[in-house]
């Protein structure tokens, strides 16, 4: 298992959240890590539970995310073997500074306590 790692910029994608089974739940996340020259964008998601975290968060908003790598491993029927990554956040932490437009937050949210 990988230590915890972390995430700080501005949160700048929320998709809504997308029900994959009666017992599995995801929210897509992206944060936009500011750089004069190269903003990076780094993709995670929360699951079950922790998409909840997000409730209090708009696009815009500055964040700190904790979160996890994993990794695994597919085989495909044709015999080739793929692997891939997810970054799985766990916990956000808001940098105080407010988005500046009410217009960014992510309505696909409210939907969420249905689940």
């Amino acid at each position: 298992m990988s230590d915890s790692l972390t995430v700080t910029g501005i949160l700048c994608h929320i998709s809504d959240v997308q029900k994959i089974s009666d017992t599995f739940k995801k929210v897509d996340i992206a944060v936009e890590i500011p750089d004069d020259n190269y903003p990076q964008f780094i993709a995670l998601q929360l699951v079950n539970d922790k998409c909840s975290l997000l409730a209090n968060y708009k696009k815009g908003s500055h964040v700190v995310i904790h979160y996890n790598l994993q990794g695994r491993k597919w085989d495909s029927p044709t015999g080739e073997t793929k692997y891939f990554n997810t970054l799985t956040a766990w916990k956000i932490e808001s940098l105080g500074q407010a988005p500046q437009n009410d217009e960014q937050n992510n309505p696909g949210l409210e939907e969420e306590e249905a689940f």
